[in-house]
């Protein structure tokens, strides 16, 4: 879980530094235009215009795919873990002769009364020490 969380840091930071390089890249030409608006024709100012817009397009589209992208990733990386979880789960309810499993983790909706707790169970299954 970690090794997952630690990728997709680093793929977030790298999206995250090619967009702060892009909005600079941005700023430093809007910046540019305002300066020599005055000594442009209209017809040039309005290309400029549409440069600029262009741009700020490209940086949204950017930051489109870097999220698609990020959310794909993470998909990718967490699926084999929670299907594992999940079978370990269904593995160690079996063993025990339960049926059925309710989620008691935070926000799931379901209270714990006091009864026989899988996760110790589920961490054998996994291989994970107490």
């Amino acid at each position: 879980m970690r090794a997952a969380h630690s990728q997709l840091m680093r793929l977030t930071e790298s999206y995250n530094l090619k967009t702060e390089a892009m909005v600079l890249e941005l700023d430093n030409k809007i910046e540019q235009y305002n300066a020599e608006a005055k000594t442009k024709s209209d017809e040039e100012n309005k290309n400029r215009a549409e440069e600029v817009q262009a741009m700020r397009n490209k940086i949204e589209s950017y930051k489109h795919e870097a999220t698609q992208d990020i959310n794909n990733k993470g998909y990718d990386l967490l699926t084999p873990l929670s299907e594992k979880i999940e079978n370990a789960i269904q593995g160690a309810a079996r063993a025990t002769g339960y049926e059925y499993v309710l989620d008691s983790s935070t926000n799931a909706g379901v209270l714990l009364a006091e009864g026989y707790d899988l996760l110790t169970d589920v961490k054998v299954a996994l291989g994970i020490q107490h």
